[in-house]
């Protein structure tokens, strides 16, 4: 599993979320959270393209909002790796205005066109 999730406000619970998977005994796969198991910013989102089973997104107000997650979100849709939403009562719902506007909304958009990742793509995969 890979957790993709924004610190600032979905950190604790998906912090609590993998200590229940761990504790889970029909869990056999490693549980990847950023926090514990980052090496490198330049590996992220390889590792979510090859070694990631399950993608896990948990959903809060601010998740479209940071660039490295959707950045793992992209790569996931791309990549065609199994993905599942955890929407937290914060998620926010992208309407058209948000989808027009997303270059200029997302702050440090242009670092995931830098490592590699299309406009298209990341429009499609939000």
């Amino acid at each position: 599993f890979f957790l993709c999730h924004s610190k600032l406000d979905a950190g604790a619970f998906a912090r609590w979320l993998k200590m229940e998977l761990q504790a889970n005994e029909r869990v056999r796969r490693e549980i990847f959270l950023d926090s514990d198991n980052l090496e490198s910013l330049d590996s992220l989102l390889t590792c979510v393209a090859i070694d990631v089973e399950t993608f896990v997104v948990v959903g809060s107000s601010a998740i479209f909002f940071r660039p490295w997650c959707i950045g793992e979100m992209t790569t996931a849709h791309i990549s065609k790796v199994e993905s599942v939403v955890v929407a937290l009562p914060s998620m926010i719902k992208l309407d058209q205005e948000m989808f027009a506007n997303f270059a200029t909304t997302v702050p440090d958009l242009e670092l995931l066109v830098d490592a590699g990742l299309r406009m298209e793509g990341i429009c499609e995969a939000v």
